[in-house]
């Protein structure tokens, strides 16, 4: 899920499985990711160690900090915590607080930032085990929760099951909240409610998305383009377990705008649920697919403003091995996109890795920058926030092996070293030269007004990173 603050992205990602874990955060300098190494993980402190069972974490940021939330066991029974934290990954409380709290449970936690206040929505067993509904909560910028008892969001005419919110906010205020839910004898559909900034819900009875389609709905995820917010969907279409992607956009006055779908993918070789972004006008989706022949690929495609969705999907990635639950960022001039890839090979003990690729505003991929990330042993991608354009907080939790079962929830502060990134300093680019605004392949003059070379398309050069002559020479 991304959800846009009014000047800047967010992302979260909504995993299929919950893992026990004990959730840490880890602060990296800031120092290069180059495309062929793999990160390094120094040590970490503990962000939130109950030393019962901390998982399913969500982080937002504006311009100044972010909250990080997890489900959290430390009661018994799963609680809702989280800790206002520096866009460096410093913790701005000194310690974490309980966002809400009750002998029920509350899980699976989605995070967005609305202009003024940071907007938690989870699911919530105080009803019933069988029939959870979902909540939410605002905190501030302080880290004050507005509302400890939460607010109670969906609203069903029978009992029925809602589970794995998300959350996009628009940043004027209004958030929409997004869920999976079984009140429709038909089967599960998605459905939705927006809240205002003071907490009301503003769509009392909910509405559906496409609740006429045949097969059930799963795993929504959402994002905002500035104007209007696109939904995309896991879609059942055929049994057993084939599965498509569907998506509808929607207005901030709660109207569904594609009353048939997109139909984004239905050819039923879908792996995984969708990831969803947008880099403020139009939006990309992307997911895991089965390719045949035993290999499995990340895939993906943009949708305009308007509806439109491009032509075949754009291959970013493909594996002899399982490829699932990935997450999707707009930094301001590039996306980012991460995804788990689970070795099938038997002696690699099912356990996860963590992969990106960088991608071009229209969905394509960077030359040269799919696996980024290299494999970040035993990981699985939970978070990913932009906060300057190349420079990303990235989170994912990790097996820690003792005691067996247990991980533990990592932070990183990732910066891309692709070429033609917007840069102020050379730290900021791989290359280490960062030249007429962009990172650059070489010094290029230094960005000198009295050279005849530039690096970027402003200062006269055929394409951002790669150092040329510059167009008024060459026209002269």
């Amino acid at each position: 899920m991304v959800s846009f603050s009014g000047s800047s992205f967010m992302a979260v990602l909504s995993p299929e499985k919950i893992l026990p874990s004990g959730t840490y955060i880890h602060r990296v300098s800031e120092s290069i990711v180059p495309s062929t190494a793999p990160v390094t993980n120094p040590s970490s402190f503990p962000l939130a160690d109950s030393g019962i069972s901390e998982s399913h974490p969500g982080i937002a940021c504006n311009s100044a900090q972010c909250l990080w939330v997890w489900q959290d066991a430390r009661d018994g029974n799963y609680d809702i915590f989280g800790i206002t934290l520096n866009r460096d990954g410093t913790a701005l409380a000194p310690s974490p607080f309980p966002i809400t709290r009750d002998a029920a449970n509350q899980r699976n936690p989605a995070v967005a930032f609305n202009g003024t206040d940071f907007i938690v929505a989870w699911q919530d067993e105080r009803g019933g085990t069988t029939s959870p509904d979902i909540y939410i909560a605002r905190v501030d910028t302080s880290g004050a929760v507005r509302d400890p008892n939460g607010i109670k969001v969906s609203n069903s005419p029978t009992a029925s099951s809602k589970i794995n919110p998300q959350v996009a906010a628009s940043g004027v205020g209004q958030s929409l909240i997004l869920w999976e839910d079984s009140r429709d004898a038909s089967g599960a559909h998605i459905y939705g409610a927006r809240v205002d900034p003071n907490g009301a819900v503003l769509d009392p009875g909910n509405f559906g998305l496409l609740t006429g389609l045949t097969g059930d709905q799963h795993l929504p995820q959402l994002a905002y383009n500035g104007s209007e917010y696109l939904a995309a969907w896991k879609q059942t279409i055929a049994s057993p377990n084939k599965y498509g992607i569907d998506a509808v956009r929607i207005s901030t006055s709660g109207k569904v705008l594609d009353t048939s779908g997109l139909a984004i993918a239905l050819s039923a070789n879908v792996l995984s649920a969708p990831s969803v972004g947008s880099h403020g006008s139009n939006f990309l989706v992307a997911w895991a697919s089965d390719l045949g022949s035993g290999q499995s690929g990340m895939v993906g495609t943009e949708v305009r403003f308007d509806g439109t969705v491009s032509g075949a999907p754009e291959l970013f990635s493909s594996s002899a091995d399982s490829i699932n639950h990935s997450c999707l960022s707009f930094d301001g001039v590039n996306y980012l996109l991460t995804w788990e890839t689970t070795r099938r090979d038997p002696r690699a003990l099912g356990l996860p890795s963590l992969f990106a690729a960088i991608l071009n505003p229209s969905g394509t991929l960077q030359t040269g920058s799919a696996n980024i990330l290299s494999s970040q042993s035993e990981a699985i991608a939970a978070a990913l926030a932009p906060l300057t354009p190349g420079h990303f907080l990235i989170t994912y939790q990790a097996f820690k092996g003792a005691p067996f079962g247990s991980s533990r929830v990592l932070a990183q502060s990732l910066i891309l070293e692709g070429l033609g990134q917007a840069c102020t300093d050379p730290n900021q680019c791989g290359s280490g030269f960062c030249t007429d605004g962009v990172c650059c392949d070489s010094a290029c003059g230094y960005g000198s007004s009295q050279d005849c070379q530039a690096c970027a398309v402003s200062a006269g050069a055929n394409a951002n990173g790669t150092c040329g002559v510059a167009e008024k020479i060459q026209k002269d």
